[in-house]
């Protein structure tokens, strides 16, 4: 019996209980945002450009990965700097809310975390949900590939089946 549905975005748990992963759910279970502006990444010059000019304010070489480890140790040292939200949030998005297989953070992870006017306005439940479904894709396609999304989401959704106030799955 096929267990989930990439395009309808359940996943069936038995025959009595299915989870229905929308961009609600995602606000639901882990609280992001619900409305607002789709991420739109720039052509790869502006993305480029954005990672250099933050590689430089960091003082590493320009074409060097930025690590969270490496973004994490810059947040201790500058606790009183407020330029470090964009940090802060480039940890975030790639270990929570749209994290990757790489061990580095993506320079269009850079590029989105550099204005914080940007990251304000993004539907970040939609952006974690677009991310959901790629991977789920991704993984039925190739199911020994890693699923490289925000798992957190289907196992608190995936709890809360068993939970006894349950408002968001049918």
């Amino acid at each position: 019996m096929d267990r989930t549905g990439p395009n309808s975005m359940c996943i069936l748990i038995d025959d009595d209980r299915k989870i229905q992963i929308t961009p609600r759910t995602v606000h639901l279970v882990m609280g992001n945002p619900l409305g607002g502006k789709d991420i739109v990444i720039p052509p790869n010059k502006v993305v480029r450009n954005t990672h250099d000019r933050i590689t430089e304010e960091l003082g590493i070489q320009r074409n060097a990965q930025l690590s969270s480890k490496m973004l994490i140790e810059v947040i201790k040292n500058r606790e009183d700097d407020p330029t470090v939200v964009c940090f802060f949030v480039m940890v975030i998005m790639s270990k929570l809310l749209l994290p990757t297989t790489d061990f580095y953070i993506p320079k269009s992870d850079v590029w989105v975390s550099a204005d914080l006017d940007r990251v304000a306005s993004i539907d970040w439940s939609k952006a974690v949900f677009q991310a959901l479904s790629h991977s789920l894709r991704c993984w039925r396609q190739n199911p020994g590939s890693s699923m490289a999304s925000c798992v957190v989401c289907l196992v608190v959704s995936t709890f809360s089946l068993f939970s006894p106030v349950n408002t968001f799955i049918s």
